[in-house]
């Protein structure tokens, strides 16, 4: 998540951001996809919910990863 330090930035990318990043959603979703895609899930499936809040405490980024790569994602596949 961004926080802009005035209001008007944020109007400002919100109006022109898709002009000005053409390709953000599909660069995120690769982001958060090659994330997935190392450490965390080099070490299996979680057999628990131990192991699962253990994994999500030890690697902080993997909750955001998986659900903005997916959100990202379904929005890449609603403008096809």
């Amino acid at each position: 998540m961004v926080r802009f330090v005035h209001y008007t930035t944020q109007e400002y990318f919100l109006e022109h951001g898709e002009n000005l990043f053409p390709k953000a959603q599909v660069n995120i979703s690769q982001v958060c996809i090659q994330y997935l895609s190392v450490e965390p899930s080099m070490k299996g499936p979680c057999t628990n919910v131990k192991y699962l809040l253990d994994r999500l405490k030890r690697y902080e980024p993997l909750e955001y990863a998986s659900l903005t790569g997916l959100i990202m994602f379904v929005e890449i596949l609603k403008k096809k």
